[in-house]
């Protein structure tokens, strides 16, 4: 599609936000599957945010992101945001213990003590 047929059929609707709960666009929070299988809300949890311009289709009035040329629809989720809240809350406390089960283990690995693994001595 060229820039003219661009114009024509999207236009600009603003920046949202890649977070772990999806894309956030005015109060609302959308994904899509492009995003899911390139594992964007999951880097989001460990790398942070990250802004991203959306675009509507003027006769649909969907919106979509654009990524090389090509636009991806954006579909909106349906969890409140106590739900998100609960959903981010429990992200969070996976990565605190994500990040603590491999400082133990790099630990260990430091005192060559593996817990129920024999060794050949």
């Amino acid at each position: 599609m060229d820039s003219q047929e661009d114009w024509e059929l999207y236009k600009e609707a603003g920046d949202g936000i890649v977070n772990a709960d999806g894309i956030r666009f005015l109060g609302r929070t959308y994904t899509l599957s492009w995003a899911v299988r390139r594992q964007w809300f999951t880097r989001a949890i460990e790398e942070g945010p990250w802004p991203i311009r959306m675009y509507v289709q003027r006769q649909s009035m969907q919106l979509f992101i654009k990524e090389q040329d090509e636009y991806y629809i954006c579909m909106p989720t349906m969890e409140t945001d106590e739900e998100l809240e609960a959903i981010h809350n429990k992200r969070k406390r996976f990565a605190e213990l994500k990040q603590l089960w491999f400082e133990a283990r790099a630990g260990n690995k430091r005192n060559h003590h593996f817990p129920g693994k024999r060794t050949n001595r």
